[in-house]
């Protein structure tokens, strides 16, 4: 009987609140909040009921009932700005947003905060692989970083960070005191924070410049994060909590002598990261994966150039390539610097592309890896000048063309082009990754 009294009177106040803000009604309403106010435990009865009032609420706990919820979560994500010692023990909804009022109070009324000391110098990069790590590491900080596109499935975007810390204590909540009920739709509480130090990058970029493959390079990324981000072409955003680059120039810092090297102090320690908890038997949406594109993977070699016609020696080319009319930054581009001791008259068996009889033929000794997506037009030509002090003369540019399929073959082919005083013709080998060398 008390057991049905204590639900009916939370159903009550729940409904008389909702119906307060629309009608404005205060009296019935107070006195229904101040009985409900003195049922302090979270026990079975109160869970049924909060599971229920939150699935006809239609909120993401709509799908799930309590028979649903699983063995407790723990995540650890970068600690939203503003986020304090206050917040410990207080319950977050699915998204990792908090609750006002009263509802956000602290879940474990009569829980310490229990403090320990570290001393650890640490760097993580975190891809955002899920909903739930987006939420909890962007999307909370959304403004901070700039965010302003979803982190779903749907979404155009995909991001990853790095963080380089040194901590110095850790702050937590005791949760094996007496917990009060959840509002409904709670999913998570604030259970730990880590203070410290910390300089933080975002790097964020559309689903198919950040692809999987770019992804990957992330993690074993070093040196400068602004190579790596224009190379890449990718968006970075970065924010500093005591720590800044020594030199002005952040750096991918990988164990604790980089990071000491790499950053100074430049501040007292703050929260830098924070972990959050599932509510004890409380059910939690499922997580919403978000794909990564996987890109083909091709090579690409300029083995030989036939060189038909030299306006002058000295002959600087580099390698020019684009997908889909889009420029794209090649991996060590530079094929020859200032190469001379060209010559055209070794060999008269096939014409050039102008028609020119003669030509000798040099190995060029230069390849790359480049990441295509099926349906992609590759184009990569030669761009370069010859000459020397007295004066210098653009080398015709000439490219070859290639349509990227699922079933593509590796192929050999040839391009080139001249002029009135110069004429040359590349042979290229464009392969799958790791594929078999084509027949000659």
């Amino acid at each position: 009987m008390l057991a049905a009294l204590r639900r009916s009177l939370a159903v009550v106040s729940r409904r008389l609140s909702a119906t307060a803000l629309v009608a404005g009604g205060v009296g019935l309403l107070a006195h229904a909040v101040a009985c409900a106010a003195e049922i302090p435990l979270y026990d079975g009865e109160q869970e049924a009921e909060v599971a229920r009032v939150a699935m006809s609420d239609g909120g993401p706990e709509a799908k799930c009932t309590r028979a649903d919820a699983g063995a407790p979560i723990t995540m650890l994500a970068l600690a939203p700005m503003g986020i304090g010692e206050a917040q410990l023990g207080r319950p977050l909804d699915a998204r990792f947003e908090a609750f006002a009022g009263s509802d956000g109070e602290r879940l474990f009324p009569r829980g310490q905060i229990r403090k320990q000391g570290l001393h650890q110098m640490e760097h993580s990069i975190t891809a955002m692989e899920s909903r739930r790590s987006w939420d909890a590491n962007i999307g909370v900080s959304a403004a901070v970083w700039g965010a302003s596109a979803s982190g779903g499935q749907g979404s155009t975007k995909r991001f990853a960070s790095y963080r380089a810390s040194q901590l110095v204590e850790s702050r937590e909540i005791d949760d094996a005191t007496e917990m009060r009920a959840p509002p409904p739709n709670a999913v998570w509480y604030v259970s730990r924070l880590f203070y410290g130090r910390s300089y933080e990058l975002v790097f964020s970029g559309d689903a198919r410049t950040f692809n999987a493959a770019v992804r990957a390079r992330l993690y074993f990324a070093t040196g400068g994060v602004r190579a790596f981000s224009e190379t890449n072409k990718l968006e970075v955003k970065s924010q500093g909590r005591g720590l800044e680059p020594v030199n002005g120039e952040a750096i991918f810092a990988t164990n604790a002598d980089e990071i000491q090297k790499g950053y100074r102090q430049a501040g007292e320690p703050v929260p830098v990261m924070v972990e959050y908890r599932t509510i004890p038997r409380t059910c939690v949406p499922d997580d919403e994966p978000i794909p990564w594109l996987e890109p083909r993977r091709v090579r690409l070699a300029f083995d030989t150039i036939d060189v038909y016609k030299k306006a002058a020696d000295g002959w600087t080319v580099d390698a020019k390539c684009t997908i889909s009319d889009k420029d794209v930054i090649v991996e060590q581009p530079s094929i020859w610097s200032n190469k001379s001791g060209l010559s055209s008259g070794c060999k008269s068996d096939v014409p050039g592309p102008r028609g020119a009889s003669s030509y000798c033929s040099y190995n060029m000794y230069w390849a790359t890896g480049i990441d295509l997506f099926d349906g992609d037009r590759l184009r990569c030509g030669l761009k370069g000048t010859m000459g020397g002090p007295s004066g210098t003369k653009e080398i015709p540019y000439a490219e070859l063309s290639q349509v990227i399929t699922k079933d593509m073959q590796p192929v050999t082919g040839t391009f080139g082009d001249g002029d009135n005083t110069t004429e040359y013709r590349v042979h290229y080998t464009l392969a799958p990754a790791g594929a078999d060398d084509p027949p000659k």
